[in-house]
Order: C-alpha cells, then sequence, then structure tokens
C-alpha cells in the first residue's frame, strides 16, 4: 500500500496553511495536527455560538423581563383606570342621585306653588264674593237708609198733620167748645202720634197709660202679644227694651 499510493501534493486551506495531503491515487487526508486545530476551531466556534446563544438568551429574558414589567405597568395602570371608571360610576351615580333629589324637590316645588297659585285664586274669588257682597250690602244699607229716610220723611209729615189736628182739637177743649167726639179724636191722633215715635225711635212709648211697641220687638196676634228677644221677664214683672 505504501508503495503503491504516495503523496502527490499538500492540500491548503483558506487561510494557506497546510492541512491535508492528497496520495497518487486522489485521496485527501487530513493532518493530524489539523484535525487538532480544526476541532480547537471547532470548540472555539461551539464557545462563540454558545457565548452568542447565551447573550441572546440574555437578551431574551431582559426582553422577558422588560415585558413583564411592562405588563404588570400595563395590568397596574389597568387596574388604576378600572378603580377611576369604578369611583365614576360611583360620582354619576351620586350625580344622578343628586339629580333625581333636585327633581323631585323642583316636582315639589312645583306643586306648593300651583296649590299656592289654587289658594290665592281662590281667595281672590272668595274677596270678589266678599267685596261683591259688601258692594251689593252697601246698596242694600243705601236703599234701606233711602226708605227709612223716606218712611220717616212721611212719618213726620202725618205725625206734623196729627200734631197739628191735636193742636186744634186742644184748643178747642181749652176754649170749651170741643165736645166728646173732639176728645175722642185728640186721644186718637196722640196714639197715632205714640206708634209712629216707637217705630221710628225703636223703643217702647208709655202714654195715657198704653204701651206703644215698634213691631220689630213685638206683635199682637189672636188676642196674644209675642215680645222680642230683647224683653225679658222676671216673676210678674216684664222688662220692655
Amino acid at each position: 500500500m505504501a508503495d503503491e499510493t504516495q503523496i502527490a501534493a499538500f492540500v491548503l486551506n483558506e487561510n494557506g496553511n497546510i492541512d491535508r495531503v492528497r496520495t497518487t491515487d486522489g485521496s485527501i487526508y487530513r493532518i493530524e495536527s489539523t484535525l487538532a486545530v480544526e476541532a480547537a476551531e471547532e470548540a472555539k466556534t461551539a464557545a462563540a455560538n454558545c457565548k452568542t446563544m447565551t447573550e441572546s438568551a440574555e437578551t431574551a429574558e431582559k426582553t422577558r423581563v422588560s415585558n413583564e414589567n411592562a405588563r404588570k405597568t400595563a395590568e397596574t395602570e389597568r387596574g388604576n383606570n378600572e378603580t377611576s371608571r369604578k369611583n365614576a360610576e360611583t360620582s354619576r351615580k351620586n350625580a344622578e342621585t343628586t339629580r333625581q333629589d333636585n327633581e323631585t324637590a323642583r316636582k315639589n316645588a312645583e306643586t306648593t306653588r300651583q296649590n299656592n297659585e289654587t289658594s290665592r285664586s281662590n281667595a281672590e274669588i272668595e274677596r270678589k264674593k266678599a267685596e261683591s257682597q259688601r258692594h251689593d250690602e252697601h246698596i242694600a244699607d243705601q236703599q234701606a237708609s233711602s226708605n227709612a229716610t223716606s218712611a220717616a220723611n212721611g212719618a213726620a209729615s202725618r205725625a206734623d198733620a196729627a200734631a197739628n189736628q191735636a193742636l186744634q182739637i186742644a184748643n178747642s177743649v181749652a176754649q170749651g167748645s170741643a165736645g166728646d167726639s173732639d176728645i175722642a179724636a185728640l186721644r186718637e191722633q196722640n196714639a197715632i202720634l205714640a206708634n209712629m215715635l216707637a217705630e221710628s225711635s225703636g223703643k217702647f212709648v208709655f202714654m195715657d197709660g198704653t204701651v206703644y211697641a215698634p213691631s220689630s220687638k213685638a206683635t199682637f196676634e189672636d188676642g196674644t202679644v209675642k215680645l222680642g228677644s230683647s224683653c225679658t221677664v222676671s216673676g210678674t214683672t216684664i222688662v220692655l227694651a
């Protein structure tokens, strides 16, 4: 084999160093030192790769830690946002409750205002009724006063006539020319005058043993005299007032 196979040439690596041989049959063999160098190179490469992988792992871990921190920060921010949202919702509910309370108070105030307005309107109606009644009473009082004045004037005229007639009869009696009929006429005129005085004064009048009563305080019906509430009876005594 040694006689037939001989080294034909040395083969250089990419750095220009001899690391292989080629025999005459075309086979290529690595030199032992070259294998050691290649192993060392491969070990260096593996170490470099390990370092690179370690650095990549460290970078990945840093990235993971950074991402985890970012996640925690985002979670904290989310929690804070959720707390803010809950607080805002609570504030919204409180504001809504306040709004509803204010609306209820407004409705109550409006109801009170309407009730007051109704009371005012009713009071105004009653005032107008009272004013109308007062006006009617005033007109009635004026009419009654006018009627009373007319009645008084009429009574005065009749009283004057009766007094003149009574005076004439009295003169006749004084002169001795009056008879019984004249005296009876005088008494009749006195009775007329007493009745007029009682009616116009509203008081009882006593004349010649006769009591003359105003129609507002005494009435005579079927032989019975009925006295008004202003008169009182005590035992056998009657007080006319």
